[in-house]
């Protein structure tokens, strides 16, 4: 967030964290510090913010005290990451698909003017994220210009690159960088059985 507010289109912006070393500090602050040292790279917001709820703790699910960032990630995703460490735990952790990532230097967010109360904002982001297919996409897009109208630049740009890594992953690609004006750098991985067999 820090960064995208200086970072826009061919602005590329760094951020840096100090902290007074002689002061002791909180076992949760040295994990925020090496969550954000491990994910700084383009488009790991997301996985930044799973960290965080994971030290954060997510409150009780029916509970009254829900203090933590249920709300945030939403019940559905919550309850995704539930059944996942279940699955885990029960030994039938599935097949990790790697996160994709595109570094291309245009300005990619949903405009504040466009959808301005922050939780629907936050659906709307949570439901490109989530989005497996073009054609969800584009049920996506539908619903967008129904209830908010058409569709500005910086949304259009994020959904075209959310469209990309739909395409990525079924190649088996994890990892595109631009460089100069046109030449794009692709990185594959390798093809998971599922991928294979499509």
């Amino acid at each position: 967030q820090l960064r995208g507010r200086v970072g826009r289109g061919d602005k590329k912006a760094y951020a840096y964290f100090y902290y007074n070393d002689k002061r002791l500090l909180t076992p949760e602050a040295y994990k925020r510090l090496h969550a954000l040292r491990e994910f700084s790279q383009l488009g790991s917001g997301f996985n930044l913010a799973m960290r965080d709820l994971e030290i954060r703790g997510a409150g009780e699910i029916l509970g009254p005290k829900q203090h933590g960032h249920m709300f945030s990630v939403g019940f559905e995703l919550y309850c995704q990451l539930i059944r996942e460490a279940i699955e885990e735990m029960k030994g039938e952790k599935k097949e990790k698909i790697p996160e994709i990532t595109i570094e291309i230097p245009v300005s990619a967010f949903i405009p504040k003017d466009y959808i301005s109360v922050d939780s629907l904002r936050i659906e709307a982001y949570r439901e490109i994220k989530s989005a497996n297919t073009i054609d969800e996409i584009s049920d996506l897009i539908d619903s967008l210009i129904d209830r908010y109208g058409l569709v500005p630049k910086p949304l259009e740009n994020l959904i075209e690159i959310a469209k990309l890594k739909i395409l990525m992953r079924k190649v088996g690609i994890f990892k595109a960088i631009l460089i100069g004006k046109y030449d794009i750098i692709f990185f594959p991985v390798k093809l998971s059985t599922y991928q294979q067999n499509e």
